[in-house]
């Protein structure tokens, strides 16, 4: 992937499983087609062999690997309680929660924290998501019409039906599950919850999410 870029721009647009990453990208996407001399190319990392040539790429990725981050210019991530993530993602694709899930996310997590140019909490974006949009213009250094920019993200068509997900918005057909915070309590089980907050109770109390 990286030869491809090569010294073209590359922004990642990164996060959590079911934190709002795609929302994210097509914020991405829309700050940056503000720029009209600039050609984009954007996408899933997986597609990347797709992917034309052009001056700024914008990757959409779960995962952080050592040469992409150290490649990237910048790298947006979300996140979001993670227990509320673990139930939105079974719910669109199937499995059964554990504690390996949670790991991995809180690793990326770190690793973002580290790397990172800007941390977005999924349930500060939902509420404000005006004020995120200004924050990574800001990142960007543009100057923008944060409303036109919502307005137009909000608008994007998200598939029905079908398989897979559009590889030109990357949302998947019903892309939300509806899966709302705290549901987390009726669905997973106590065992769980218990190792998720003796392992990772640190990181609800530096996300200020609850234990219990």
């Amino acid at each position: 992937m990286l030869r491809k870029v090569a010294f073209s721009d590359l922004v990642i647009s990164a996060g959590m499983q079911r934190s709002g990453s795609t929302l994210l990208f097509n914020i991405l996407k829309q700050l940056f087609g503000l720029r009209s001399p600039t050609t984009i190319t954007a996408g899933y990392i997986r597609d990347y062999a797709q992917l034309g040539a052009a001056d700024l790429f914008i990757i959409k990725t779960h995962t952080l690997p050592v040469l992409l981050r150290l490649r990237a210019r910048q790298i947006f991530y979300t996140y979001r309680d993670v227990r509320t993530a673990m139930v939105s993602q079974n719910r669109k694709f199937g499995g059964k929660p554990d504690l390996g899930f949670v790991s991995y996310c809180i690793n990326q997590y770190l690793i973002a924290k580290r790397y990172g140019t800007l941390l977005i909490k999924y349930e500060d974006l939902i509420e404000d998501p005006l004020i995120w949009i200004e924050r990574i213009a800001g990142c960007l250094k543009m100057q923008v019409d944060a409303g036109w920019v919502w307005e137009h993200v909000n608008n994007t068509e998200i598939p029905k039906s079908g398989d897979g997900y559009s590889k030109e918005t990357l949302f998947h057909p019903n892309h939300a599950t509806g899966t709302t915070d705290g549901e987390w309590r009726a669905v997973l089980e106590q065992n769980l919850q218990n190792e998720i907050c003796d392992r990772f109770g640190w990181w609800l109390d530096e996300c200020n999410y609850p234990r219990t």
